[in-house]
Protein backbone atom coordinates (compact mmCIF):
# COMPACT_ATOMS: atom_id res chain seq x y z
CA UNK A 1 0.00 0.00 0.00
CA UNK A 2 1.24 3.49 -0.80
CA UNK A 3 2.37 5.56 2.14
CA UNK A 4 0.01 8.54 2.67
CA UNK A 5 1.46 11.99 2.20
CA UNK A 6 3.09 13.67 5.20
CA UNK A 7 0.44 16.41 5.50
CA UNK A 8 -2.26 13.69 5.74
CA UNK A 9 -0.44 12.06 8.65
CA UNK A 10 -0.05 15.37 10.45
CA UNK A 11 -3.71 16.23 9.91
CA UNK A 12 -4.72 12.82 11.27
CA UNK A 13 -2.60 13.28 14.37
CA UNK A 14 -4.06 16.71 14.95
CA UNK A 15 -7.66 15.52 14.62
CA UNK A 16 -7.06 12.46 16.78
CA UNK A 17 -5.92 14.57 19.74
CA UNK A 18 -8.15 14.38 22.76
CA UNK A 19 -9.89 17.61 23.72
CA UNK A 20 -10.45 18.12 27.46
CA UNK A 21 -14.12 18.29 28.42
CA UNK A 22 -15.57 21.69 29.28
CA UNK A 23 -17.09 21.96 32.72
CA UNK A 24 -19.84 24.37 33.71
CA UNK A 25 -18.79 25.97 37.01
CA UNK A 26 -22.35 25.91 38.33
CA UNK A 27 -23.02 22.20 37.65
CA UNK A 28 -21.64 19.29 39.66
CA UNK A 29 -19.45 16.81 37.73
CA UNK A 30 -20.75 13.29 37.69
CA UNK A 31 -18.74 10.36 36.32
CA UNK A 32 -20.43 8.44 33.47
CA UNK A 33 -22.32 5.35 34.39
CA UNK A 34 -19.92 3.16 32.26
CA UNK A 35 -16.86 3.91 30.10
CA UNK A 36 -17.48 4.66 26.47
CA UNK A 37 -15.11 5.03 23.51
CA UNK A 38 -15.90 7.85 21.11
CA UNK A 39 -13.98 7.81 17.78
CA UNK A 40 -14.28 10.86 15.61
CA UNK A 41 -14.72 10.71 11.87
CA UNK A 42 -11.24 12.20 11.48
CA UNK A 43 -9.73 9.38 13.54
CA UNK A 44 -11.49 6.73 11.42
CA UNK A 45 -10.12 8.42 8.31
CA UNK A 46 -6.62 8.26 9.73
CA UNK A 47 -6.83 4.54 10.48
CA UNK A 48 -8.17 3.89 7.01
CA UNK A 49 -5.36 5.97 5.50
CA UNK A 50 -2.66 3.99 7.27
CA UNK A 51 -4.38 0.73 6.39
CA UNK A 52 -2.72 -1.04 9.34
CA UNK A 53 -4.88 -2.73 11.95
CA UNK A 54 -4.23 -1.40 15.42
CA UNK A 55 -1.78 1.32 14.22
CA UNK A 56 -2.00 4.27 16.66
CA UNK A 57 -0.78 7.84 16.15
CA UNK A 58 1.77 9.23 18.55
CA UNK A 59 0.40 9.71 22.08
CA UNK A 60 -0.80 13.29 22.51
CA UNK A 61 -0.03 15.06 25.77
CA UNK A 62 -2.46 14.02 28.53
CA UNK A 63 -5.13 16.65 29.16
CA UNK A 64 -5.18 18.25 32.62
CA UNK A 65 -7.74 16.66 34.97
CA UNK A 66 -11.00 18.59 35.04
CA UNK A 67 -11.43 20.89 38.02
CA UNK A 68 -13.86 19.47 40.52
CA UNK A 69 -16.66 21.90 41.23
CA UNK A 70 -18.60 21.49 44.45
CA UNK A 71 -22.36 21.54 43.97
CA UNK A 72 -24.20 24.27 45.84
CA UNK A 73 -25.82 23.14 49.06
CA UNK A 74 -28.40 24.70 51.28
CA UNK A 75 -27.61 22.69 54.38
CA UNK A 76 -24.86 20.12 54.90
CA UNK A 77 -26.45 16.79 55.62
CA UNK A 78 -25.16 14.73 58.48
CA UNK A 79 -25.24 10.92 58.28
CA UNK A 80 -28.68 9.71 59.11
CA UNK A 81 -29.11 7.86 62.35
CA UNK A 82 -32.03 5.82 63.53
CA UNK A 83 -33.42 6.82 66.92
CA UNK A 84 -31.86 4.90 69.75
CA UNK A 85 -34.24 4.52 72.68
CA UNK A 86 -32.86 5.63 75.99
CA UNK A 87 -29.94 7.57 74.57
CA UNK A 88 -29.08 10.45 76.93
CA UNK A 89 -29.52 13.99 75.63
CA UNK A 90 -26.51 15.48 77.39
CA UNK A 91 -24.02 14.46 74.71
CA UNK A 92 -25.76 16.42 71.95
CA UNK A 93 -27.58 19.09 73.95
CA UNK A 94 -25.40 21.83 72.47
CA UNK A 95 -26.03 20.73 68.88
CA UNK A 96 -29.05 21.38 66.71
CA UNK A 97 -31.06 18.20 66.20
CA UNK A 98 -33.47 17.40 63.39
CA UNK A 99 -36.33 14.92 63.55
CA UNK A 100 -38.33 13.58 60.62
CA UNK A 101 -41.92 12.71 61.49
CA UNK A 102 -43.66 9.76 59.90
CA UNK A 103 -45.99 12.18 58.10
CA UNK A 104 -42.98 13.75 56.35
CA UNK A 105 -42.59 16.91 58.45
CA UNK A 106 -39.06 17.96 59.42
CA UNK A 107 -38.46 19.86 62.65
CA UNK A 108 -35.21 21.06 64.18
CA UNK A 109 -34.21 22.58 67.50
CA UNK A 110 -31.94 22.17 70.50
CA UNK A 111 -32.18 18.71 72.02
CA UNK A 112 -33.57 18.90 75.57
CA UNK A 113 -34.44 15.30 76.38
CA UNK A 114 -34.39 11.92 74.67
CA UNK A 115 -35.98 8.85 76.24
CA UNK A 116 -37.46 5.56 75.10
CA UNK A 117 -40.89 7.17 74.69
CA UNK A 118 -40.31 10.72 73.48
CA UNK A 119 -37.93 13.44 72.32
CA UNK A 120 -38.10 17.04 73.53
CA UNK A 121 -36.74 19.89 71.40
CA UNK A 122 -36.46 23.58 72.18
CA UNK A 123 -37.87 25.30 69.06
CA UNK A 124 -37.90 29.09 69.11
CA UNK A 125 -37.46 29.06 72.88
CA UNK A 126 -40.46 26.75 73.41
CA UNK A 127 -39.88 23.17 74.58
CA UNK A 128 -42.00 20.75 72.54
CA UNK A 129 -42.34 17.01 73.14
CA UNK A 130 -42.74 14.48 70.30
CA UNK A 131 -43.68 10.80 70.84
CA UNK A 132 -40.99 8.41 69.59
CA UNK A 133 -43.67 6.33 67.87
CA UNK A 134 -44.38 9.26 65.49
CA UNK A 135 -40.72 9.83 64.56
CA UNK A 136 -39.05 8.02 61.67
CA UNK A 137 -35.53 9.45 61.95
CA UNK A 138 -33.36 11.54 64.26
CA UNK A 139 -30.05 13.13 63.40
CA UNK A 140 -27.68 15.57 65.01
CA UNK A 141 -26.87 18.31 62.53
CA UNK A 142 -23.30 19.49 61.96
CA UNK A 143 -22.24 22.52 63.95
CA UNK A 144 -23.34 25.96 62.80
CA UNK A 145 -19.75 26.79 61.86
CA UNK A 146 -19.44 23.71 59.65
CA UNK A 147 -22.72 24.39 57.86
CA UNK A 148 -21.86 28.06 57.53
CA UNK A 149 -18.59 27.29 55.74
CA UNK A 150 -20.35 24.90 53.35
CA UNK A 151 -23.13 27.38 52.64
CA UNK A 152 -20.70 30.26 52.16
CA UNK A 153 -18.71 28.34 49.56
CA UNK A 154 -21.87 27.51 47.63
CA UNK A 155 -23.06 31.12 47.24
CA UNK A 156 -21.84 33.38 44.46
CA UNK A 157 -20.25 36.51 46.03
CA UNK A 158 -22.42 38.60 43.66
CA UNK A 159 -25.68 36.86 44.68
CA UNK A 160 -27.17 39.46 47.04
CA UNK A 161 -30.33 37.46 47.78
CA UNK A 162 -28.28 34.38 48.59
CA UNK A 163 -26.03 36.35 50.93
CA UNK A 164 -29.06 37.80 52.74
CA UNK A 165 -30.61 34.36 53.14
CA UNK A 166 -27.36 33.19 54.69
CA UNK A 167 -27.34 36.23 57.01
CA UNK A 168 -30.91 35.45 58.10
CA UNK A 169 -29.90 31.85 58.76
CA UNK A 170 -27.02 33.03 60.95
CA UNK A 171 -29.16 35.60 62.76
CA UNK A 172 -31.75 32.97 63.65
CA UNK A 173 -28.97 30.98 65.33
CA UNK A 174 -27.57 33.92 67.28
CA UNK A 175 -24.40 34.32 65.17
CA UNK A 176 -24.77 38.07 64.87
CA UNK A 177 -21.14 38.85 63.95
CA UNK A 178 -21.16 36.36 61.08
CA UNK A 179 -24.57 37.63 59.96
CA UNK A 180 -23.25 41.20 59.81
CA UNK A 181 -20.28 39.97 57.77
CA UNK A 182 -22.58 38.50 55.13
CA UNK A 183 -24.79 41.61 55.12
CA UNK A 184 -21.72 43.77 54.49
CA UNK A 185 -20.81 41.50 51.57
CA UNK A 186 -24.30 42.04 50.14
CA UNK A 187 -24.10 45.82 50.64
CA UNK A 188 -20.73 45.89 48.90
CA UNK A 189 -22.53 44.60 45.79
CA UNK A 190 -25.69 46.72 46.19
CA UNK A 191 -25.09 49.54 48.72
CA UNK A 192 -28.71 50.75 48.58
CA UNK A 193 -30.44 47.35 48.81
CA UNK A 194 -33.43 48.06 51.15
CA UNK A 195 -33.70 44.55 52.61
CA UNK A 196 -29.99 44.44 53.36
CA UNK A 197 -30.07 47.79 55.15
CA UNK A 198 -33.12 46.83 57.19
CA UNK A 199 -31.62 43.47 58.13
CA UNK A 200 -28.37 45.15 59.17
CA UNK A 201 -30.29 47.44 61.52
CA UNK A 202 -32.19 44.50 63.03
CA UNK A 203 -29.09 42.36 63.56
CA UNK A 204 -27.17 45.29 65.05
CA UNK A 205 -29.93 45.91 67.59
CA UNK A 206 -30.19 42.22 68.46
CA UNK A 207 -26.45 42.09 69.00
CA UNK A 208 -26.70 45.02 71.42
CA UNK A 209 -29.53 43.32 73.33
CA UNK A 210 -27.53 40.12 73.61
CA UNK A 211 -24.69 42.07 75.20
CA UNK A 212 -26.91 43.78 77.81
CA UNK A 213 -26.15 42.60 81.38
CA UNK A 214 -28.87 40.91 83.44
CA UNK A 215 -31.96 42.96 84.27
CA UNK A 216 -32.53 44.73 87.57
CA UNK A 217 -34.50 41.75 88.77
CA UNK A 218 -31.41 39.53 88.45
CA UNK A 219 -28.50 41.92 89.10
CA UNK A 220 -27.45 42.17 92.75
CA UNK A 221 -27.58 45.71 94.08
CA UNK A 222 -24.84 47.18 96.28
CA UNK A 223 -25.80 47.22 99.95
CA UNK A 224 -28.83 44.99 99.40
CA UNK A 225 -29.04 42.64 102.36
CA UNK A 226 -32.14 40.81 101.16
CA UNK A 227 -30.09 37.82 100.08
CA UNK A 228 -32.61 35.45 101.62
CA UNK A 229 -35.46 36.86 99.55
CA UNK A 230 -36.42 34.17 97.00
CA UNK A 231 -36.04 35.03 93.32
CA UNK A 232 -39.24 35.76 91.43
CA UNK A 233 -39.28 33.85 88.10
CA UNK A 234 -40.03 36.10 85.13
CA UNK A 235 -40.96 35.24 81.58
CA UNK A 236 -38.15 35.50 79.07
CA UNK A 237 -38.22 37.31 75.72
CA UNK A 238 -39.24 34.19 73.77
CA UNK A 239 -42.20 33.53 76.07
CA UNK A 240 -43.30 37.17 75.97
CA UNK A 241 -43.13 37.14 72.18
CA UNK A 242 -45.18 33.94 72.06
CA UNK A 243 -47.99 35.50 74.10
CA UNK A 244 -47.93 38.47 71.74
CA UNK A 245 -48.34 36.14 68.76
CA UNK A 246 -51.37 34.43 70.29
CA UNK A 247 -52.99 37.77 71.18
CA UNK A 248 -52.54 39.48 67.79
CA UNK A 249 -55.61 41.03 66.22
CA UNK A 250 -55.01 40.47 62.51
CA UNK A 251 -57.31 43.38 61.67
CA UNK A 252 -54.94 45.80 63.38
CA UNK A 253 -51.64 43.98 64.06
CA UNK A 254 -48.43 45.52 65.38
CA UNK A 255 -45.33 45.36 63.19
CA UNK A 256 -44.33 41.76 62.44
CA UNK A 257 -41.15 40.13 61.14
CA UNK A 258 -41.14 36.62 59.70
CA UNK A 259 -37.81 35.26 58.47
CA UNK A 260 -37.57 33.75 55.03
CA UNK A 261 -36.42 30.49 56.65
CA UNK A 262 -39.71 30.36 58.57
CA UNK A 263 -41.73 30.99 55.40
CA UNK A 264 -39.78 28.17 53.74
CA UNK A 265 -40.73 25.85 56.59
CA UNK A 266 -44.41 26.71 56.08
CA UNK A 267 -44.09 26.00 52.36
CA UNK A 268 -42.23 22.72 52.87
CA UNK A 269 -44.25 21.31 55.79
CA UNK A 270 -47.71 22.29 54.54
CA UNK A 271 -47.36 22.21 50.75
CA UNK A 272 -50.79 21.76 49.17
CA UNK A 273 -52.67 22.29 52.44
CA UNK A 274 -55.10 25.20 52.54
CA UNK A 275 -53.58 28.25 50.84
CA UNK A 276 -50.02 26.89 50.78
CA UNK A 277 -48.94 26.54 47.13
CA UNK A 278 -46.90 23.75 45.56
CA UNK A 279 -45.81 25.32 42.27
CA UNK A 280 -42.68 27.40 41.87
CA UNK A 281 -44.68 30.44 40.80
CA UNK A 282 -46.98 30.05 43.77
CA UNK A 283 -44.06 29.75 46.19
CA UNK A 284 -42.45 32.88 44.76
CA UNK A 285 -45.71 34.78 45.27
CA UNK A 286 -46.03 33.36 48.80
CA UNK A 287 -42.62 34.79 49.74
CA UNK A 288 -43.89 38.24 48.75
CA UNK A 289 -46.94 38.16 51.02
CA UNK A 290 -47.21 40.56 53.94
CA UNK A 291 -46.18 39.08 57.31
CA UNK A 292 -49.70 39.41 58.72
CA UNK A 293 -51.11 37.48 55.74
CA UNK A 294 -48.58 34.70 56.26
CA UNK A 295 -49.39 34.60 59.98
CA UNK A 296 -53.11 34.33 59.19
CA UNK A 297 -52.34 31.26 57.07
CA UNK A 298 -50.19 29.84 59.89
CA UNK A 299 -53.15 30.31 62.26
CA UNK A 300 -55.45 28.50 59.80
CA UNK A 301 -52.94 25.64 59.59
CA UNK A 302 -52.45 25.69 63.39
CA UNK A 303 -48.70 25.58 62.74
CA UNK A 304 -48.02 26.11 66.44
CA UNK A 305 -44.46 24.81 66.20
CA UNK A 306 -43.64 27.89 64.09
CA UNK A 307 -45.44 30.58 66.12
CA UNK A 308 -42.33 31.22 68.21
CA UNK A 309 -40.39 32.18 65.06
CA UNK A 310 -42.72 35.13 64.34
CA UNK A 311 -41.27 38.28 65.88
CA UNK A 312 -43.83 40.80 67.15
CA UNK A 313 -42.22 44.24 67.38
CA UNK A 314 -44.87 45.81 69.63
CA UNK A 315 -47.70 45.04 72.01
CA UNK A 316 -51.06 43.88 70.66
CA UNK A 317 -53.90 46.24 71.61
CA UNK A 318 -55.21 43.89 74.29
CA UNK A 319 -51.85 43.69 76.09
CA UNK A 320 -51.32 47.44 75.72
CA UNK A 321 -54.65 48.00 77.46
CA UNK A 322 -53.68 45.62 80.25
CA UNK A 323 -50.37 47.45 80.75
CA UNK A 324 -51.80 50.98 80.66
CA UNK A 325 -55.32 50.57 82.13
CA UNK A 326 -54.74 47.78 84.65
CA UNK A 327 -51.13 46.98 85.49
CA UNK A 328 -49.83 50.54 85.86
CA UNK A 329 -53.09 52.06 87.10
CA UNK A 330 -54.17 49.88 90.03
CA UNK A 331 -52.81 46.32 89.96
CA UNK A 332 -49.28 47.20 91.10
CA UNK A 333 -50.29 50.04 93.46
CA UNK A 334 -53.20 48.28 95.14
CA UNK A 335 -52.88 44.50 94.70
CA UNK A 336 -49.17 43.82 94.33
CA UNK A 337 -47.88 45.78 97.33
CA UNK A 338 -45.57 44.11 99.85
CA UNK A 339 -48.44 44.04 102.38
CA UNK A 340 -50.77 42.30 99.92
CA UNK A 341 -50.07 40.03 96.92
CA UNK A 342 -46.53 41.34 96.36
CA UNK A 343 -45.04 40.18 99.65
CA UNK A 344 -43.94 36.86 101.06
CA UNK A 345 -47.26 36.53 102.92
CA UNK A 346 -49.23 36.73 99.68
CA UNK A 347 -50.34 33.11 99.76
CA UNK A 348 -51.11 31.28 96.52
CA UNK A 349 -51.54 34.46 94.45
CA UNK A 350 -48.29 36.38 94.34
CA UNK A 351 -47.49 39.17 91.87
CA UNK A 352 -44.23 40.81 90.85
CA UNK A 353 -43.95 44.44 92.00
CA UNK A 354 -40.44 45.49 90.94
CA UNK A 355 -39.59 47.07 87.55
CA UNK A 356 -43.32 47.37 87.09
CA UNK A 357 -43.03 49.04 83.69
CA UNK A 358 -40.94 46.29 82.09
CA UNK A 359 -42.40 43.79 79.61
CA UNK A 360 -41.19 40.96 81.85
CA UNK A 361 -43.21 42.28 84.80
CA UNK A 362 -46.34 43.03 82.76
CA UNK A 363 -46.49 39.69 80.92
CA UNK A 364 -45.50 37.61 83.95
CA UNK A 365 -48.24 39.14 86.10
CA UNK A 366 -50.74 38.73 83.28
CA UNK A 367 -49.93 35.03 82.89
CA UNK A 368 -50.26 34.51 86.65
CA UNK A 369 -53.71 36.14 86.65
CA UNK A 370 -54.76 34.29 83.48
CA UNK A 371 -53.94 30.86 84.91
CA UNK A 372 -54.91 31.34 88.54
CA UNK A 373 -57.91 29.50 89.92
CA UNK A 374 -59.69 30.29 93.17
CA UNK A 375 -60.23 27.69 95.87
CA UNK A 376 -63.59 26.99 94.17
CA UNK A 377 -61.86 26.32 90.85
CA UNK A 378 -63.03 29.57 89.22
CA UNK A 379 -60.69 31.55 86.97
CA UNK A 380 -59.89 35.06 88.14
CA UNK A 381 -60.77 36.44 84.70
CA UNK A 382 -64.12 35.56 83.12
CA UNK A 383 -63.48 36.22 79.43
CA UNK A 384 -67.05 35.35 78.40
CA UNK A 385 -68.68 37.57 81.05
CA UNK A 386 -66.04 40.15 81.98
CA UNK A 387 -68.32 41.95 84.47
CA UNK A 388 -68.48 38.75 86.56
CA UNK A 389 -64.68 38.34 86.80
CA UNK A 390 -63.60 37.57 90.40
CA UNK A 391 -60.50 39.71 89.76
CA UNK A 392 -62.69 42.80 89.40
CA UNK A 393 -65.26 41.95 92.06
CA UNK A 394 -62.54 41.41 94.66
CA UNK A 395 -61.61 45.03 94.02
CA UNK A 396 -65.11 46.27 94.87
CA UNK A 397 -66.54 47.06 98.27
CA UNK A 398 -67.46 43.77 99.89
CA UNK A 399 -71.14 44.75 100.06
CA UNK A 400 -71.27 45.24 96.26
CA UNK A 401 -69.18 42.25 95.20
CA UNK A 402 -70.27 38.85 93.89
CA UNK A 403 -66.88 37.49 94.93
CA UNK A 404 -65.73 39.14 98.14
CA UNK A 405 -62.11 39.86 98.93
CA UNK A 406 -61.02 38.02 102.10
CA UNK A 407 -60.71 40.06 105.27
CA UNK A 408 -57.13 41.09 106.03
CA UNK A 409 -56.42 41.19 109.75
CA UNK A 410 -52.75 40.24 110.05
CA UNK A 411 -50.77 42.34 112.56
CA UNK A 412 -48.64 45.00 110.88
CA UNK A 413 -50.67 44.86 107.68
CA UNK A 414 -52.60 47.83 106.37
CA UNK A 415 -56.36 47.52 106.26
CA UNK A 416 -57.69 46.37 102.90
CA UNK A 417 -59.31 49.08 100.80
CA UNK A 418 -61.41 48.54 97.65
CA UNK A 419 -59.82 49.40 94.31
CA UNK A 420 -63.04 50.47 92.55
CA UNK A 421 -65.65 52.86 93.91
CA UNK A 422 -68.44 50.93 92.17
CA UNK A 423 -69.04 49.07 88.86
CA UNK A 424 -69.72 52.40 87.12
CA UNK A 425 -66.31 53.83 87.98
CA UNK A 426 -63.88 54.67 85.19
CA UNK A 427 -61.27 52.16 86.33
CA UNK A 428 -63.80 49.32 86.43
CA UNK A 429 -64.98 50.14 82.88
CA UNK A 430 -61.39 50.30 81.60
CA UNK A 431 -60.75 46.85 83.06
CA UNK A 432 -63.86 45.55 81.30
CA UNK A 433 -62.58 47.02 78.02
CA UNK A 434 -59.25 45.23 78.44
CA UNK A 435 -60.86 41.83 79.08
CA UNK A 436 -63.16 42.34 76.10
CA UNK A 437 -60.17 42.94 73.80
CA UNK A 438 -58.39 39.67 74.66
CA UNK A 439 -58.39 36.99 71.95
CA UNK A 440 -61.28 34.50 72.07
CA UNK A 441 -61.62 31.59 72.33
CA UNK A 442 -58.85 31.69 74.88
CA UNK A 443 -55.66 29.94 73.77
CA UNK A 444 -53.53 27.69 75.92
CA UNK A 445 -50.06 29.23 75.71
CA UNK A 446 -47.41 26.51 75.34
CA UNK A 447 -45.35 28.07 78.14
CA UNK A 448 -44.00 26.19 81.14
CA UNK A 449 -44.14 28.52 84.11
CA UNK A 450 -44.50 27.85 87.83
CA UNK A 451 -45.46 31.02 89.73
CA UNK A 452 -44.13 31.53 93.25
CA UNK A 453 -46.53 30.79 96.06
CA UNK A 454 -48.70 28.39 94.04
CA UNK A 455 -48.91 25.50 96.45
CA UNK A 456 -51.40 23.72 94.19
CA UNK A 457 -49.84 23.81 90.69
CA UNK A 458 -52.56 21.70 89.09
CA UNK A 459 -55.23 24.25 90.05
CA UNK A 460 -53.30 27.12 88.48
CA UNK A 461 -53.15 25.77 84.95
CA UNK A 462 -55.06 27.02 81.92
CA UNK A 463 -57.36 25.04 79.62
CA UNK A 464 -56.43 21.40 79.14
CA UNK A 465 -56.65 21.51 75.35
CA UNK A 466 -55.34 24.25 73.00
CA UNK A 467 -57.98 26.33 71.34
CA UNK A 468 -58.18 26.84 67.53
CA UNK A 469 -55.42 29.44 67.36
Amino acid sequence: MDTPPLYTVLRCRENAAVTPPRVRPSSPIRPPARPALAISAASMFCLAAFGVAGLQPENPPAPPPPKQVEPPVEEPVAPEAEPQPGEPAEADSDRETEIVMRDGRRLSGDLVERTETHISLSIGGVVMRFPMAEISMVRVLPSVEERYEALRRSIDPEDVEGLLRLAEWLRARGRFDLALTEIERALAVEPLHPDARQLKLLVTEQKKLAAVPPSDAERPRPGNNRSQRPDFPLLNDHQINLIRVYEIDLKDPPRLLIDRDTVTKVLDQYAGVGEVPVTREGRDAFYRKRPEDILAIMFDLQARDLYGEVRVMGNPDSMRLFRDRVHRTWLINSCATNQCHGGEEAGRLRLYNRSSGSDAAVYTNFLILDRFRTSDGLPLIDYLSPARSPLLHMGLNRDDALFKHPEVDRPGTARWRPVFRDPDSERFKEALEWIGEMYKPRPNYPIEYQPPGASEPAADQGPAEPQPR
